[in-house]
C-alpha cells in the first residue's frame, strides 16, 4: 500500500531562489508552483510504498527549504 503525503511550503523570494527551490526537488516528486506576487507556493506530492524512503524525501526537501532561508 503506498503511502501519499502533501506538503505545502511558502516563503517570499526572488525568482532566483524559486529557480533554486525547484532545483532541489528530488527526481519523482510531483509538485505545482504558484508565482504571484513574488509569493511561491509550492505543493509537493511523495507517493512511496516504503515509510523511510518517504521520510527521506521529505527530509531532504526541507532540509533544501532551510539552505534557501539560511542565505
Amino acid at each position: 500500500m503506498a503511502r501519499l503525503l502533501s506538503a505545502v511550503l511558502y516563503w517570499e523570494g526572488d525568482e532566483q531562489e524559486g529557480k533554486r527551490l525547484i532545483e532541489s526537488i528530488p527526481e519523482g516528486v510531483v509538485y505545482h508552483l504558484d508565482n504571484k506576487n513574488e509569493l511561491l507556493g509550492i505543493k509537493i506530492k511523495f507517493k512511496e510504498e516504503d515509510f523511510e524512503v518517504l521520510r527521506e524525501k521529505v527530509d531532504l526537501v526541507l532540509e533544501q527549504f532551510g539552505e534557501i532561508e539560511d542565505s
